[in-house]
């Protein structure tokens, strides 16, 4: 069977568009090939990434802590470490993650 290249081209396109990246990733020589061209801005995304270390639970950096309720550290705002509210605010009045 011939096939030209555009049209080899879209059919691949649309497999790789309903297939989940844990799958594609799995593909021989694809992950290097893709950790390779995106290592900064991978890395750069981890960095704006904080976790706590108690439980290891990512942390909102947007203002408020993780909401894991069995760790007493991520119940507490990590912009003034003020201990959150059952809703998950700070109540302090100063803090400058309050909105």
């Amino acid at each position: 069977m011939k096939v030209s290249r555009e049209r080899f081209d879209a059919a691949l396109a649309k497999m790789l568009d309903e297939s989940p990246a844990s799958h594609l990733l799995s593909v021989p020589g694809v992950y290097e090939a893709l950790s390779e061209e995106f290592n900064n801005a991978v890395l750069d995304r981890l960095a704006e990434e904080f976790y706590c270390e108690e439980c290891g639970e990512l942390i909102d950096n947007a203002g408020v802590g993780c909401v894991n309720p069995d760790c007493d550290q991520c119940r507490r705002c990590i912009e003034c470490n003020t201990p959150l509210t059952d809703r998950g605010d700070c109540p302090n009045a100063g803090c400058p993650a309050r909105p």
